[in-house]
């Protein structure tokens, strides 16, 4: 799930990975979606990942079942 500016760069609000290992760290999520969708870098760099709707570090492994979500920092008045 990519929330606010990451979803317009992806053109979605969520992206799907494929890969043959059976887990993966946030950080490692965090590489490919770099990888793919480079002009999202600095905000996904700065942004808050939660596993299942749990705030998560990043490495803490996801594995298929998994629901990650990446949340930019905001700001407001």
């Amino acid at each position: 799930m990519l929330f606010a500016g990451l979803s317009e760069v992806a053109g979605s609000p969520s992206v799907l990975i494929e890969t043959d290992q059976q887990s993966l760290s946030i950080e490692q999520v965090r590489a490919i979606l770099i990888e793919k969708y480079p002009a999202m870098e600095p905000l996904l760099k700065n942004s808050l990942a939660a596993v299942n709707q749990e705030y998560a570090d990043g490495q803490q492994l996801v594995s298929e079942s998994d629901e990650v979500a990446f949340i930019p920092p905001v700001s407001g008045g």
